[in-house]
């Protein structure tokens, strides 16, 4: 989740980057806690699951939300 706002910190993304690294960031933290209080095959599941939600969100919002490089 820290390091998932570095490219805003060093100018790199914009705030909609920003604001959907902390959400998309936070959904996961909360998914793998729930699952890290009892783990069971179900849980597993769903960690795996917004892993594979998480990861091409986070791209694509880092794709749309990129900062120019000045000329």
């Amino acid at each position: 989740l820290l390091l998932s706002v570095v490219p805003t910190l060093l100018g790199l993304t914009g705030l909609v980057y920003l604001v959907g690294a902390v959400v998309l960031g936070g959904a996961m933290l909360a998914s793998a806690l729930a699952s890290a209080q009892e783990m069971t095959a179900v849980r597993a599941r769903r960690v795996f699951r917004a892993s594979l939600l998480y990861q091409p969100l986070l791209l694509l919002l880092l794709f749309l939300d990129t900062v120019p490089a000045p000329l």
